[in-house]
């Protein structure tokens, strides 16, 4: 319902001042994506290549669902600003559950624009009023946390707003502070887990992996956070910048360079400058291109095929090689692995659990073989403290293992008494 007919947008206050005339009024703050990078509400979203129809369509989109569609459209250069508010009369909030079912279900199928298929996808939040708050930037806030909420689980579904996310929220933003304390005041720190050569069992590499110096809270923790806030790719330059720089202290100490692999999140495509930045750090410091591993995932593949292999591309041309991390566990095709420039698959730690048993073990040396016949490099990682699993893989012609059966991840300064002992003879303790 537009109860303002002057204009194409009808502010929050107005709607939510006459809503409260007639019944508590559920507000939606949507954010619906998928064509171009997607469209969140308020935020500046780059639409240079479909154009302003891309605006027109979204909104073409909601006609014959149970909303009416209020928008505001700013135009500047090569960008759009988008601000959806989806409002619905209910007297009870429940009653709304069907309703945002079929809006979700609007969006199954694909959209035709200028003869081109446009999959929509819709990340919902919801805070009612007055329940929720009496102050309407309360309720857009409300409501805001409630669909990044959405958007973190997978996207196209929707979630009412309860106090547990303003707590969840409010962890985030803790965490983003001391992050940015960290980049600030020196709070990285960067440990390194031993990849063993199963030939040889010495050392071929290392994976760098990001610690905060004065906090136990762990990767899989800060990272998210990092990726929603931008600031992993100024985290990625930083590690790059370690990496090269632990390898230069290691060559001054007589020890041999070996290859260090780095995790390169998602987010961190869109750093169009990352190449240039890290063969720079390369020529500075005198470091072959070929000492630096960039470790990326199966799910980056899903994000921007094109994108993703300009930038693959790139790290191939600039001499830097690529290893597929997490492989196995569900978003590539084995099609993927005959043009992506990939040097090496390491295979995630569930697949090895779930097949390194019984007659399941063809199963890994299946994808071995499919490897090797590629030219590729294959490693399995997380394998703890199995010698059984260690000799299986090596009859089975696997290149390398990454675990703690071999060795944690360890400081530099103890890298040294390992750095080049037969590993298959005796692990680290």
């Amino acid at each position: 319902m537009n109860p303002d007919k002057q204009g194409a947008y009808m502010d929050f206050e107005k709607a939510a001042a006459f809503l409260y005339q007639h019944t508590q009024i559920p507000v939606y703050r949507a954010s619906v994506g998928g064509v171009g990078t997607g469209l969140m509400g308020g935020k500046m979203v780059d639409y240079q290549a479909l154009g302003k129809t891309a605006a027109e369509l979204v909104v073409k989109i909601f006609s014959g669902t149970p909303v009416e569609t209020i928008a505001m459209i700013e135009e500047t250069p090569y960008y759009y600003i988008f601000d959806y508010a989806l409002l619905q009369h209910y007297k009870v909030p429940d009653q709304l559950i069907p309703a945002d079912n079929e809006i979700l279900s609007a969006f199954d199928t694909a959209f035709i624009l200028d003869n081109r298929e446009i999959f929509v996808s819709v990340s919902m939040g919801i805070s009612c009023y007055p329940r929720d708050s009496h102050a309407i930037d309360q309720l857009i806030m409300n409501a805001d946390t409630a669909m990044y909420e959405v958007k973190n689980r997978g996207k196209n579904h929707f979630m009412y707003y309860h106090h547990e996310l303003k707590k969840e929220m409010n962890r985030k933003i803790e965490i983003e502070t001391m992050l940015r304390a960290a980049l600030k005041g020196d709070g990285f720190k960067l440990v390194y887990q031993p990849q063993v050569n199963l030939r040889s069992g010495r050392i071929d590499a290392f994976e760098a992996l990001l610690r905060l110096k004065e906090n136990r809270l762990g990767p899989d923790q800060f990272i998210p956070i990092a990726e929603e806030t931008g600031l992993i790719s100024e985290i990625g330059r930083w590690v790059a910048r370690e990496v090269v720089d632990q390898i230069v202290r290691w060559r001054k100490e007589g020890l041999a360079e070996k290859p260090v692999a780095i995790n390169f999140s998602n987010r961190q495509v869109r750093d169009k400058d990352y190449v240039s930045h890290i063969t720079t750090l390369l020529q500075q410091h005198y470091v072959e291109p070929r000492f630096i591993e960039i470790e990326i995932t199966e799910s980056i593949l899903m994000e921007n095929d094109f994108q993703t292999n300009q930038f693959l591309q790139a790290l191939k041309s600039a001499g830097l090689s690529v290893a597929l991390d997490d492989f196995g566990t569900g978003y590539s095709s084995l099609n993927c692995l005959t043009y992506l420039p990939v040097n090496k698959i390491k295979l995630d730690k569930s697949i090895c659990d779930q097949f390194l048993q019984g007659n399941r073990i063809k199963v890994i040396e299946s994808l071995i073989l499919l490897a090797h016949s590629l030219n590729l490099k294959i490693m399995a990682e997380g394998i703890e403290a199995w010698w059984d699993k260690v000799a299986i893989l090596k009859n089975s012609g696997c290149d390398g293992i990454q675990g703690y059966v071999f060795s944690k991840p360890l400081e530099p300064t103890e890298i040294a008494a390992i750095y080049n002992h037969n590993l298959l003879t005796k692990a680290p303790q």
